[in-house]
């Protein structure tokens, strides 16, 4: 074998410091933004929110088009117990958040990377929205596939969706992020925050509680009326609720060690 002389050795050398380390930066990069295993969560937070949308908005349409099937108040509780199967269901993989507000209130307080939240917003965006075209399917000829509006001034329902936002989202920190609320019971603790809130909250807002729940129908149905409402007040409901929550275990943590010494 002909042996390689030292100026192409040299030529080879230097060809893979200038080819490598680009590539290598980069893969390090994407790696450290979205790790392996990232797939599998939106995937994850894909399925969740199609199934939350899906039984959610199906059982209100139904009960919007006969209560004698669907009362309001199952309606209510069904939205509680969807969301806790899937927080048992896929909590362990992706956080289980099947709501872009909620991600971003966990990001506001660095409890997720800001940079991962436009996927997390998509796949539920995505899971949302497919649910609702499944919907409109199978419930034709129903033409309110659980669409979300305010039921009298829009003010109203934007204060109702803050507050009961806040109430669910304030439950989620506890449960979620603090080591000293009980962890196995939190799946239960969220769904019925949600089944609660939507309760007292359907006949003014709905209970949305989540912008891809009211987004997604509105895209199906081409319903678009009071839509700001179910965007800004989830997201200002959870951002208030994830401060909150932070405020109060900083307090906590602060005044036990004052009382330590």
């Amino acid at each position: 074998m002909a042996r390689r002389n030292d100026n192409e050795e040299a030529f080879i050398a230097l060809g893979n410091e200038c080819s490598d380390p680009q590539p290598s930066l980069f893969r390090d990069r994407f790696d450290e933004v979205y790790p392996p295993g990232f797939s599998r969560k939106l995937v994850a937070e894909v399925i969740a929110t199609y199934l939350l949308v899906f039984v959610s908005c199906g059982v209100a349409a139904l009960s919007g088009s006969d209560e004698q099937e669907v009362s309001k108040l199952g309606a209510s509780i069904t939205c509680g117990l969807i969301v806790t199967v899937m927080i048992y269901a896929v909590g362990h993989i992706s956080g289980a958040h099947m709501n872009p507000a909620v991600t971003i209130a966990f990001a506001a307080v660095r409890r997720f990377p800001w940079k991962q939240v436009p996927l997390y917003a998509a796949a539920q965006l995505s899971g949302a929205t497919s649910a609702a075209f499944t919907l409109r399917i199978l419930l034709d000829p129903i033409q309110d596939l659980g669409t979300t509006s305010p039921h009298g001034p829009a003010l109203k329902a934007l204060v109702m969706e803050i507050v009961v936002s806040f109430c669910m989202m304030f439950v989620t920190s506890a449960v979620a992020t603090d080591t000293k609320a009980i962890g196995e019971l939190g799946g239960i603790a969220v769904g019925s925050a949600v089944c609660i809130s939507s309760i007292f909250a359907g006949p003014i807002s709905g209970g949305s509680m989540n912008p891809a729940r009211s987004i997604g129908p509105a895209i199906a149905s081409s319903r678009y009326e009071g839509i700001w409402v179910y965007m800004i007040g989830p997201i200002t409901g959870t951002l208030l609720a994830a401060f909150s929550y932070n405020f109060i275990r900083a307090t906590e943590k602060h005044t036990h060690s004052l009382s330590s010494h």
